[in-house]
């Protein structure tokens, strides 16, 4: 068994996805030094052609300097980065947890347990192409209809003075 993520890397226009086998439980702390060192940490993931089965997914997307995670709160705060005098972490203290190392940036988080919806339908919006295993857009009885509309938490981050 894998706690697997997806890590879909956006630069000069061009989507690349990131396959991480033990990636779901310590995404957040993947993220928490800011934008180089999680380039490098995505990056070390095996390349993947697709959005794979996963517990929780990320778009690093560099030319428009936004960072989204998605997954639940408690598979991505998981991975021993809780802190000695922390049991877990809320969803609202996810972004702002991460907001020092990442000025000038926007940060979003999305807490769902269906992953490659919002994943696959973010990258959509973002006019990439990715293959993904399931199409988030189709449901019984709501063909073209997303579930999925818009992210729960975003938090712009001021530029460093």
């Amino acid at each position: 068994m894998s706690d697997r993520a997806d890590i879909i890397v956006v630069r000069d226009g061009k989507a690349r996805v990131f396959h991480h086998k033990w990636g779901a439980s310590v995404l957040r702390r993947m993220f928490a030094n800011g934008p180089e060192a999680s380039l490098i940490e995505a990056e070390g993931g095996s390349y993947s052609r697709a959005v794979d089965d996963i517990l929780a997914g990320a778009i690093l997307d560099m030319d428009r300097r936004t960072l989204t995670l998605i997954g639940s709160t408690e598979v991505i705060c998981s991975g021993g980065f809780l802190g000695p005098d922390r049991e877990s972490w809320a969803a609202d203290e996810v972004l702002p947890s991460l907001a020092d190392n990442w000025p000038g940036w926007t940060l979003c988080f999305e807490p769902a347990d269906r992953i490659i919806e919002p994943l696959v339908a973010l990258v959509r919006h973002l006019g990439v192409a990715v293959a993904a295993s399931k199409d988030p857009y189709v449901e019984p009885g709501h063909f073209e209809d997303p579930r999925w509309r818009q992210l729960t938490y975003r938090l712009e981050v001021p530029p460093k003075s």
